[in-house]
């Protein structure tokens, strides 16, 4: 028996060649892409509306709220800053005043910077070795030690 010639499979199935062949057309893909187009334009438009009431209903509330005298002002809720001559710690006896440990590690690391023969490194020393006994109280060089012994011999700390 002979072998029967190879058939096209589009005969064997009329019906889904037609539907590839209508699924996989330009006419599809402009209808495809205007359809993409009009659900994006209905998603935004959506989000406008939503956004548009929210911001109302915000407005509203808002204005509700600061008719019954609430303060929605979060700057105005922080508290004062302490006055200079109160914002201290007494701590065994040596005064510590406020931005001491930080004013400390700035200045270290300004030092660490300069040169020997820089012109405000023996001021930068000085103000180092002034807030020295704060820092040994607060127990900073029992805690830390110097990386750079530079450092702990110019204000005077055993590194």
């Amino acid at each position: 028996m002979p072998n029967p010639p190879p058939s096209d499979w589009s005969s064997k199935f009329p019906t889904y060649s037609r539907l590839f062949h209508r699924l996989v057309s330009w006419r599809t893909f402009g209808r495809a892409l205007v359809g993409l187009g009009a659900l994006v334009t209905v998603i935004a438009l959506f989000y406008g509306e939503e956004n548009w009431r929210g911001w109302r209903a915000w407005n509203r509330y808002r204005h509700a709220l600061e008719a019954g005298g609430v303060q929605l002002d979060f700057k105005g809720s922080w508290p004062k800053p302490v006055p200079d001559d109160q914002n201290f710690a007494d701590l065994n006896g040596i005064t510590v005043r406020k931005g001491t440990a930080g004013a400390f590690f700035a200045n270290l690391r300004v030092l660490s910077t300069m040169s020997a023969d820089a012109p405000g490194r023996a001021a930068t020393v000085e103000q180092l070795k002034e807030a020295l006994p704060t820092m040994r109280e607060l127990g900073l060089f029992e805690m830390f030690a110097f990386r750079s012994a530079e450092l702990a011999e110019a204000i005077g700390v055993s590194a």
